[in-house]
């Protein structure tokens, strides 16, 4: 009886590991598409910057009065870098826990897989025991009978 409350507590800790680790990725999703909506963002911003640059380099336009600009630029760039390297290790940390959920799953179907054999076990050994009651019984039944007649 122990037994069974012991990997009855080893698949409701397996369990909750799984429920949090899709916890986990499910929240892991949820920022990658907020950091990719930045990225794209920025994307445009760079996009739209680079267009402005290149209208005012082919207008003749003096280009000093844009160093505003250019630094902005530099910054959008050096912040697209880091949200992706950000992206890069969200990405990292999902394949890790889907890795580990898979695990985890294989773990828990072994142990579902052991829990049911020591049932059917368990219940050959009920099945023995209730054979050798009856067969207790039958025996006493007949050593009755023998003292009767």
């Amino acid at each position: 009886m122990r037994e069974f409350d012991v990997r009855d507590c080893e698949m409701a800790k397996i369990n909750n590991d799984i429920n949090c680790l899709k916890e986990k990725v499910i929240y892991a999703k949820i920022r990658s598409r907020k950091n990719q909506k930045i990225i794209n963002a920025l994307q445009e911003e760079l996009l739209h910057l680079r267009n402005e640059f290149y209208e005012i380099k082919r207008d003749g336009k003096n280009i000093s009065s844009r160093s505003v600009d250019t630094d902005y630029v530099i910054d959008v760039q050096n912040e697209l870098k880091a949200t992706q390297k950000k992206l890069q290790l969200l990405k990292h940390l999902l394949h890790e826990r889907q890795h580990k959920i898979c695990k985890l799953r294989v773990q828990l179907t072994l142990t579902d897989l052991k829990m049911k054999q020591s049932e059917k076990e368990r219940a050959q050994q009920q099945n023995l025991c209730a054979k050798a009651q009856i067969a207790s019984l039958q025996y006493r039944i007949q050593k009755r009978q023998e003292w009767s007649v």
